[in-house]
């Protein structure tokens, strides 16, 4: 392979939205969103995390310090994301799930999922620019599995970090990624 600068990405600006699991997704690098997505807005100039972490089971041999075979048992893939705003959306995104309630005019009350409930499964997509060309990560079930703590401080913006486990479909792809980037020209 040689070295080609055209294949270099920074997403340069993107933004993440979430739906409720089921609902359609797309299909196409810039096809519109249903509308049961909620972009989450503003994130930190971090912009999203995307990871695969692989468990595999190394078989030795008396023979051999080295594995003689290794066998894939576990692969888990998540997207993080720090949100700044404060919303409806993005609070019961980042916990989960839960609902808020309008207490009179003018005052709300965020209430958690309950002891009966389980976490939201959301879909989850994912769109960047690179200049021209754009990406987007559809994952089509996905729920929050790391702990939110906010900094509440004088200083600094009250962010609310977020952690997606990446779910599998029976018969679809846990995840995908499309684009129109050129560097993937590849035969039908």
């Amino acid at each position: 392979m040689s070295k080609d600068t055209s294949e270099l990405v920074v997403a340069g600006s993107g933004s993440i939205s979430v739906a409720p699991y089921g609902t359609a997704l797309p299909t196409q690098y810039n096809t519109a969103l249903n509308a049961a997505f909620d972009e989450l807005g503003y994130t930190t100039d971090d912009g999203l995390t995307w990871g695969s972490n692989p468990t595999v089971e190394k078989f030795t041999a008396w023979q051999s310090r080295q594995p003689v075979r290794v066998a894939l048992t576990a692969l888990e893939q998540r997207l993080t994301c720090t949100l700044q705003q404060w919303n409806e959306r993005t609070i019961i995104t980042a916990f989960g799930g839960g609902d808020f309630i309008q207490m009179q005019a003018g005052s709300f009350k965020y209430v958690p999922i309950a002891d009966t409930e389980q976490l939201d499964e959301v879909s989850i997509v994912a769109d960047w620019q690179d200049g021209t060309e754009q990406y987007r990560i559809v994952i089509p079930r996905a729920l929050v599995t790391e702990s939110v703590e906010v900094n509440l401080t004088r200083t600094n913006l009250a962010v609310l970090p977020v952690t997606f486990d990446v779910l599998k479909v029976a018969g679809s792809d846990a995840w995908n990624l499309l684009t129109n980037g050129s560097q993937f020209n590849v035969a039908s």
